[in-house]
């Protein structure tokens, strides 16, 4: 198996070989162990306070996410549900992270981790500020005697697209995390995993938001700007690529003049916000603006020269179909008269929708009358919160099985 030395370990640090994760004999831990939440709060802790990461707000949000008294909630929740139950990890976790968001694989490792189970994380080779950061605070920790027991749960590797390495992980793992897009999973799944293994698949998602113009209208220019700074975290972040990111905003109402308001908001808020776009950024958002309009006779609206904001005002048919967008963003634009106008359109590629000024009993008795797509409802500035129940799935149910004793 010569394909193998082509592994880079990137966490521990000083590994030249996996037997100690993939052939282990020692087990795993229990789920919510002492150490494994010490750990996890101590990773939250360096996060949160290490100058490093000041400018990274998807790493700030990730350490907010960690820390103990989230934890220990999640831990509560966990054992109120299975009182009188036995859980236990299911083994070895062998997670496929995406290219997109750097971060996105800490999460589902958190949790993995938290559950006892051993972990195996294949990360993207593309140069990554974030991704080299969190490996260096990994190494950080593991450097500590008290985490020993937590390394040897642990092996974060880089590698090349190569189907023999991913063959020789799926056959030894016991449950499969794969984000990434369709035809990426495809491949992926071309090597099966064991038939006593699971697949837990992260396909291509896409998200939006309703914002009521009524509600726009009663915002002070002050909580104006707070909420569209909301919306330039939640869709800038990760350069509009994330899954839960707005691609497109439908707003209910007809007040013309409160949409420009909050787009220039918007622009405001961008212009001291690290957006990372680029010439060529710019130029897919016009091609794709030029081509929308030519299919779907849109309309570019202006906000501002720059483009940082870049919106196309269509209608509700066509603004439902988002798999060639660019992100960068770039925006569709849509009027609406209440939710149900959107029932019809929505599909199981929508993952979140975030919105403002709406009561969230309003999307209870709209979505149980039937809507095929969405995951999740979140106000505005939470879109990329990470929660333990992801595009419908309870990842804590999925990463434990359950003995059964009579």
């Amino acid at each position: 198996m010569s394909y193998l030395t082509k592994i880079n370990i990137l966490v521990p640090e000083g590994r030249d070989d996996l037997e100690y994760i993939i052939n282990t004999t020692a087990g795993s831990l229990e789920p919510f162990n002492d150490v494994v939440i010490e750990f996890v709060d101590a990773f939250s802790k360096l996060l949160l306070t290490d100058t490093k990461f000041k400018n990274f707000p998807e790493i700030v949000a990730l350490g907010f996410w960690m820390r103990q008294a989230s934890i220990r909630k999640v831990k509560n929740d966990f054992f109120n549900r299975n009182t009188n139950k036995l859980k236990v990890s299911r083994g070895l976790v062998f997670h496929i992270a995406p290219s997109n968001v750097d971060t996105i694989f800490i999460y589902s490792l958190i949790i993995s981790v938290l559950l006892g189970n051993r972990n195996v994380i294949r990360v993207s080779g593309k140069e990554s500020v974030q991704k080299d950061l969190i490996v260096g605070s990994l190494n950080t920790l593991f450097a500590r005697d008290e985490f020993t027991k937590i390394k040897n749960t642990i092996a974060l590797v880089g590698y090349e697209h190569n189907s023999d390495i991913n063959a020789y992980f799926a056959s030894h793992c016991d449950v499969r995390i794969i984000w990434g897009g369709d035809s990426t999973i495809s491949t992926i799944c071309a090597a099966p995993v064991s038939p006593r293994a699971i697949d837990i698949k992260f396909a291509n998602k896409y998200s939006i938001a309703v914002l009521s113009t009524d509600a726009l209208e009663k915002l002070s220019d002050e909580k104006l700007n707070a909420l569209a700074q909301k919306f330039v975290n939640d869709s800038y972040s990760f350069g509009q690529k994330a899954c839960s990111s707005p691609r497109t905003v439908y707003w209910l109402g007809d007040n013309v003049t409160q949409e420009k308001r909050f787009w220039h908001a918007v622009d405001s808020r961008l212009q001291k916000f690290e957006h990372e776009l680029s010439d060529a950024d710019f130029i897919n958002k016009y091609t794709y603006t030029c081509a929308h309009a030519i299919e779907n006779k849109s309309k570019k609206r202006e906000v501002k020269d720059e483009n940082l904001v870049s919106c196309i005002m269509t209608s509700v048919e066509s603004s439902m179909d988002i798999s060639e967008h660019c992100g960068s963003g770039l925006f569709l634009e849509a009027r609406i008269d209440t939710l149900l106008d959107l029932s019809a359109k929505i599909s199981r590629h929508i993952q979140t929708l975030s919105y403002f000024g709406i009561e969230p009993s309003d999307f209870s008795t709209w979505l149980s009358k039937g809507v095929d797509g969405i995951d999740r409802v979140v106000p505005i500035g939470a879109a990329l919160d990470f929660n333990i129940i992801w595009d419908g799935q309870d990842l804590t149910e999925s990463l434990t099985r359950e003995i059964t004793i009579s």
